[in-house]
């Protein structure tokens, strides 16, 4: 499996197996916790899971198991459309990690 980063279009890396794809997508989370969100505060970060597995057991894991390497901030998990599902098949996950946004309004 080849791991594609939809900001810069440049593979990630490279896993043979569904537990190292799982461990290089953590790898690439930690690595911007660090370098493209590491000012910002856990209160303000969000990781989004997505997959297309065939059990809610089996999203719930991969959700888990992100949530037990960031355990400060929340993790929430979408099931990705059949548009999606179509070109990566069944069993596919993935995450993002999304700072909070917040809109101050002048009175």
């Amino acid at each position: 499996m080849a791991f594609t980063s939809l900001r810069t279009q440049h593979t990630y890396g490279k896993a043979r197996g569904m537990q190292q794809a799982e461990q290089k997508m953590v790898e690439a989370l930690k690595q911007d916790r660090a370098t493209r969100f590491g000012a910002v505060p856990d209160a303000q970060l969000r990781v989004e899971t997505a997959g297309t597995f065939e059990s809610e057991e089996q999203a719930a894991r991969w959700r888990a198991l992100v949530q037990a390497e960031f355990p400060g901030i929340p993790v929430s998990y979408v099931h990705l459309p059949c548009s999606i599902a179509c070109h990566v098949g069944i069993n596919a996950a993935g995450t993002e990690p999304m700072a909070a946004c917040t809109v101050a309004l002048g009175r």
